[in-house]
């Protein structure tokens, strides 16, 4: 039975966490919020986007701004796809599985990001999200506008926001331990399934 997998494309799809880290620090001091050091970010991956947001000062009436100003000076031409994603699209498009992205980041980026990886004619759908916490809202159109039920449907993502998201949609919701959240911030919230490798998406794929 083919299924509709929805992916992250941040942390999930792209290795963009020193991009954002480079572009954060960049307009931090304009916005007078913390500069975020090396040693930071270990920290910084096993806390809630609330925990981050307060810790690093980031003011919540300001931050669409930055999330904006972020997408538009991410240089995407030099994100890098995390290994063994590549070949996993390719062998679940094979299998027959629809898929699509789900993203906080702007369609123009991942446009370009699939089409320098030659990954573009794999995807069905892109929906892109501009509210840091809107992607349950974007999940449960994505149900409507495809008449999917629930069950029909597994979304893929590394930060505990998408875990949220899922459960609040009654979404199954495989977590990655590659991205920006820890695997024991993720272990917090019970994700259906965690992994460590891109290939073990295919069995769990296929189990169900």
């Amino acid at each position: 039975m083919s299924k509709t997998i929805i992916f992250d494309f941040d942390g999930t799809l792209g290795d963009t966490l020193s991009a954002v880290v480079s572009i954060y620090n960049d307009m931090a001091p304009k916005y007078k919020c913390k500069i975020v050091n090396t040693e930071d970010v270990q920290q910084l991956r096993s806390l809630t986007p609330q925990e981050v947001i307060k810790k690093l000062n980031v003011d919540y009436v300001k931050l669409p701004l930055l999330l904006a100003m972020g997408k538009r000076k991410m240089k995407i031409g030099e994100i890098k796809p995390f290994d063994g994603i590549i070949d996993t699209i390719k062998i679940l498009h094979e299998q027959k599985h629809v898929l699509g992205i789900l993203t906080s980041n702007s369609k123009r980026n991942i446009r370009k990001f699939l089409k320098n990886n030659d990954i573009q004619h794999y995807f069905n759908f892109i929906s892109t999200s501009s509210k840091l916490f809107g992607k349950s809202l974007v999940l449960l159109n994505i149900m409507k506008g495809y008449n999917l039920k629930p069950n029909e449907i597994i979304y893929v993502g590394d930060e505990t926001r998408d875990i949220e998201a899922c459960k609040l949609s009654k979404i199954p919701v495989v977590s990655v331990s590659w991205g920006f959240n820890t695997p024991g911030a993720l272990k917090k919230l019970n994700p259906e399934y965690l992994i460590s490798k891109p290939e073990e998406l295919i069995d769990i794929i296929n189990r169900g």
